[in-house]
């Protein structure tokens, strides 16, 4: 016989009441209540949103009271929600576990993007959820293989398990509720095996139309194909892959504010969020309102509400606000009206889809909204580089991705249209200085010459092809019966090349005003083609000299897709070359970021009113330039072309990166200061000017260009401009 001890005693009462516990929560029957008074009636929250800890309240984030409601709506098999980052989408998730284990337990998997990420959300999101919320802590079975950090399983039997994307932890498993946070940023495909939400929803097809499919993500996905997009439906998104393709297929619902003015409601978009054009941008986005896109009303709200006429705020609005599917509307009491374009079908999965804008967010101000775009945009407009503005967009916005060159890969009747009446050959009055680039070719040149003024403005002024060398042709004659000139061969003949040297040497082109001519700053020559033709551009570049044309106002061009930053002036590696005594690797090479180049140049010609960047085109132009303005087109991450000739476009990116080269700096010109770079000053001080007089007997007399300034940016301007950019001297002298 053997005797149980006071501590055996104890232990055995504690295991026998924890299984009749466990027994009994099992056959407790689940309270029937909807996933927002659930919240409202149990949840507790502790976050950088409240102050300590604090019942669960719509409060601020009204928008999310019918997402939640729909996610326990049995007649809602699903929900796919775009939002911007920090809009309150991660806080969803556990509520619809704790709702899920409460009143219709289900077993339940949360997949996270990457392994790294189950493991943070588990220890971060869920473990504070427990912790904050101890009622339902105490729900988890104890024991080690019953609770662990991605696996948890309830007194009622429901499984609660965090995974990552693989076929091995999507497969063989039932789970009534799959919620997929952050879907954008999760691979394509699982394995080989398809989409993640079409591989994860397989799990749940056991629980038919008791099933739950939450999935939520910020855009970040972008096209393999940008192209324009108009709308065949009021809410519809733009056929991206991820997120949008998803909400696309549900009902597509818009959340929707009512003006206290005119009481027409309209949608909370960010197209709505006007700032004042000038100024600083912390001015500017310090002037930030939304504003009634009824004409006739044109209320203005601001951020905070405006006490003096007593207009609502941000949180009013959100607080009355209205979520509509596409194809409805409202009138003035709030009923929805109309007809749902995509209604629930009987008998087949309903999905119900969602697209919630950075405007309404209640962790965001619209003044730190228009803050970060300008700023993004500003960096956009110095770099090229595209990713900050991207980021703004997609994560602070809740916007897709629509690079400013969108649409300008076939747009040549556009451009056609918007081309201006000015001369040919001559310096428009606006502008500053001249920019050649010339496109080598396998049997010609193809030469440019653009005008520049402040700010990035730009004319094409010239364009001309060189295509006769100095060699007679072996065969043909001319009517008199000389020899016909053979076409040039940059790849094959290095004595063409002093045909361009000649043609380039003689530029000059007249000022409107007939006070002078100017020449040339730099001229930029395309170093890449077929045969020698990258030897024989070092070989000419070499040869240079003279002041006609100095070695210092040329350089030579090659394309760089690699390359991090617009562009970047690099010696040739002559330690390669046969006749590397010849070179010694000190030939400068301008290389260019294709595709960032491209960019800012696409989103150049797509400005269609005067500004920083506007491109002016001439009417003298062949209809073929223009096509040729228009032949490449920027597919996923390159730049493709649509038609064979594109000289007119690579000829107007090296004219961009010329201008923002080292030797240049002329988009970091403060044009307001008047420590301007020699080669921007008027045309009575600038060296690039040569004034024209009229002699005694009529003839027109060129003088000498203004002396004693250095033609591009001096050393102290340069070091000024590196103070301006770095933030100064960070306390050192």
């Amino acid at each position: 016989m053997s005797f149980l001890t006071m501590n055996d005693t104890g232990q055995y009462i504690r295991t026998v009441s924890g299984l009749f516990a466990s027994c009994l929560a099992g056959l407790r029957p689940p309270e029937r209540i909807t996933l927002s008074e659930f919240s409202q009636k149990n949840i507790w929250v502790d976050g950088v949103m409240t102050a300590g800890r604090e019942r669960f309240n719509f409060g601020k984030h009204e928008y999310q009271r019918e997402i939640l409601d729909s996610l326990s709506d049995p007649e809602c098999q699903g929900v796919y929600l775009v939002a911007p980052s920090r809009w309150g989408k991660t806080a969803l998730v556990p509520n619809l576990v704790a709702h899920t284990v409460e009143t219709n337990p289900m077993d339940i998997m949360i997949v996270q993007t990457s392994r790294s990420n189950a493991v943070t959300f588990a220890k971060g999101d869920l473990d504070d959820f427990f912790e904050t919320n101890d009622w339902f802590a105490s729900k988890i079975r104890p024991g080690r293989t019953t609770n662990s950090l991605l696996m948890k399983k309830f007194r009622n039997g429901t499984i609660l398990s965090v995974v990552w994307p693989s076929a091995k932890n999507l497969a063989g498993v039932n789970r009534g509720v799959i919620c997929i946070p952050d879907y954008d940023h999760t691979k394509a495909s699982v394995d080989g095996q398809g989409a993640l939400v079409t591989v994860a929803s397989t799990r749940a097809k056991a629980y038919g139309s008791r099933k739950t499919i939450f999935v939520d993500s910020s855009p970040a996905r972008e096209p393999i194909k940008y192209e324009r997009f108009e709308p065949e439906s009021p809410h519809q998104a733009p056929p991206y892959p991820g997120i949008f393709s998803l909400y696309n297929t549900g009902d597509r619902r818009l959340y929707y504010w009512q003006c206290t003015c005119c009481r027409q409601w309209f949608r909370a978009h960010p197209d709505h969020l006007k700032y004042d054009d000038h100024g600083t941008n912390k001015e500017r986005a310090g002037t930030a309102r939304m504003v009634c896109p009824n004409e006739e009303c044109a209320a203005e709200y601001r951020h905070d509400g405006d006490p003096a006429n007593g207009m609502p705020g941000k949180d009013e609005l959100n607080a009355k606000g209205r979520w509509v599917p596409d194809g409805m509307s409202l009138d003035e009491g709030g009923n929805l009206i109309g007809k749902m374009l995509n209604p629930p079908v009987p008998g087949v999965d309903n999905f119900r889809s969602y697209w919630a804008f950075g405007v309404c967010s209640a962790s965001q101000t619209w003044e730190k909204l228009v803050l970060d775009k300008l700023d993004a945009e500003a960096e956009y407009e110095r770099s090229g580089d595209p990713g900050p503005l991207q980021a703004c967009l997609n994560s602070n916005f809740g916007l897709p991705w629509f690079p400013p060159h969108l649409g300008g890969g076939d747009d040549w009747e556009r451009y056609y249209e918007r081309a201006e009446q000015y001369l040919h050959g001559v310096v428009p009055p606006e502008a500053r200085y001249l920019i050649v680039s010339v496109d080598t070719q396998g049997t010609s040149w193809v030469m440019q010459t653009h005008a520049f003024g402040p700010e990035g403005r730009m004319w094409c002024i010239d364009r001309r092809r060189i295509v006769s060398s100095d060699r007679d042709h072996e065969t043909r004659k001319n009517a008199d019966g000389t020899p016909e000139k053979a076409w040039v061969r940059p790849g094959t003949y290095p004595e063409d090349w002093k045909v361009l040297e000649r043609e380039l040497a003689s530029l000059r082109y007249p000022l409107a005003d007939g006070s002078g001519v100017m020449t040339p700053v730099i001229i930029g020559v395309d170093s890449n083609g077929l045969d020698a033709t990258t030897d024989n551009a070092y070989a000419w570049w070499m040869s240079l000299s003279g002041p006609q044309l100095p070695k210092s106002r040329v350089r030579l061009i090659k394309g760089d897709p690699k390359l991090k930053v617009l562009c970047e002036t690099k010696k040739s590696d002559g330690t390669k070359r046969s006749d590397r005594k010849a070179f010694r690797g000190d030939t400068p090479i301008l290389f260019v970021s294709s595709n960032m180049a491209k960019d800012v140049m696409a989103a150049n010609l797509a400005r269609e009113v005067d500004g920083p960047g506007y491109v002016h085109l001439p009417q003298w132009w062949k209809t073929d330039y223009f096509k040729e303005l228009a032949a490449e087109q920027r597919r996923g991450d390159e730049w493709v072309k649509i038609r064979k000739r594109n000289e007119a476009w690579d000829l107007f990116v090296y004219a961009l990166a010329l201008n923002r080269s080292e030797t240049m700096r002329a988009d970091r010109i403060d044009w307001t200061s008047d420590r301007l770079p020699a080669y921007a000053l008027p045309a009575s001080q600038n060296p690039f000017v040569s004034p024209v007089s009229v002699a005694p007997d009529g003839t027109q007399v060129v003088g000498s260009a203004p002396t004693g300034r250095r033609p591009y940016l001096s050393r102290e301007q340069i070091g000024q401009q590196f103070l301006e950019m770095s933030g100064g001297n960070n306390g050192y002298p």
